[in-house]
């Protein structure tokens, strides 16, 4: 009796330190697994599909009074549109007296949602989520007018498209929001070219 108590309390002994091993290892590489879930951009749970848009390694912190203003979110913790606008208009990226005119939500999720935004001179790619939000980079890119020769959007996956727009390529868009990528591209040519 006293040889199985010793031997069931050496088994639960040896899985505590086996779970002990785990965490440790968990925690000294958990910058790298945070990194490397970050950089996942698509998985499917069951019938589940789930797309991520990756932070472009242009991020840039808006800077200016647009920093001070970074909290403007509306009930879904989200930016609003005019809180998108307003976090361009106050942009270190925009010159004086230039202002933005039109926003499109390319692509949302429940954890995402990224925005085009044009001013009078450029085009602004904004993505809004926790990460983007704690970094203070919600800007991800941005481009002149004048310069963006080239717009085209496809499908992708079932809930997602892709669209290259001039330099920038295979950003995600929701086909919930546009389910036909022809008019997606007039919409985003209709942004860049009231523009120049």
């Amino acid at each position: 009796m006293v040889l199985a108590d010793v031997s069931t309390w050496l088994g639960f002994v040896s899985t505590l330190i086996w779970q002990a091993i785990l965490v440790g290892v968990l925690l000294l590489f958990r910058k790298q697994i945070t990194e490397l879930v970050g950089r996942i951009a698509r998985f499917k749970l069951g019938k589940t599909e789930v797309s991520f848009q990756a932070k472009s390694p242009d991020a840039k912190q808006p800077g200016g009074k647009a920093q001070q203003d970074i909290n403007r979110v509306g009930p879904d913790g989200f930016f609003t549109p005019e809180g998108i606008r307003h976090l361009v208009d106050h942009s270190q990226f925009v010159e004086a007296g230039e202002r933005s005119a039109a926003d499109l939500l390319l692509f949302r999720t429940r954890n995402q949602h990224t925005w085009l935004v044009a001013t009078d001179r450029k085009l602004f790619c904004l993505l809004d989520d926790t990460p983007t939000r704690v970094d203070g980079e919600l800007i991800q890119w941005t481009q002149e007018s004048g310069k963006i020769k080239e717009v085209r959007a496809g499908p992708y996956r079932a809930r997602t498209g892709l669209v290259d727009i001039g330099e920038r390529r295979r950003w995600l868009y929701s086909v919930a929001l546009h389910p036909d990528p022809s008019q997606l591209e007039a919409q985003i040519w209709a942004m860049i070219r009231q523009q120049t």
